[in-house]
């Protein structure tokens, strides 16, 4: 649910600032009306306990799909491009590679050899793709930190 809210996260703040504020209030009467129930009826009569956290993940999603949808209807506003899509697929690669290397590795050892692994494959595959244009600003800058490169 946060990474769906994060992900379309400025959506509230276009929206507030604009002189269309008012639909926000709208949507967050949506989001109300559906969170009560959702959370109510996944909780009694299917899921338990995970019950709420599917009904905020199915609740959120719709919300941040209508707001997504008066963004580009309105402002004609799109946040996402082809290289989003490239960064979730390098992630979940990224994932499943460290799942199968790592399965047989457990405690402290696994998460710290599955975390440096991960984080390897995901930064190597975003610069060789070239996924975001802060990516080369940000190695330097670090690089310039840990004394490596001296400053332009």
């Amino acid at each position: 649910m946060r990474i769906v809210d994060m992900g379309t996260g400025v959506n509230s703040q276009i929206i507030n600032t604009s002189t269309l504020w008012r639909f926000d209030f709208y949507t967050g009467i949506i989001l109300l009306s559906l969170t009560l129930p959702l959370n109510y009826i996944l909780t009694k009569y299917f899921f338990g306990v995970i019950g709420p956290a599917i009904a905020n993940l199915i609740t959120f999603t719709i919300y941040n799909a209508i707001r997504y949808w008066f963004l580009i209807k309105k402002f004609n506003l799109q946040p996402f491009t082809v290289k989003t899509v490239y960064t979730l697929v390098l992630g979940i690669a990224a994932y499943y590679c460290c799942y199968m290397l790592f399965d047989h590795v457990h405690g402290f050892t696994g998460m710290v050899t599955r975390s440096i692994v991960f984080l390897a494959l995901f930064i190597t595959g975003s610069f060789v793709m070239k996924l975001s244009p802060d990516l080369v600003p940000v190695w330097h800058a670090f690089q310039k930190r840990l004394g490596i490169k001296k400053g332009d």
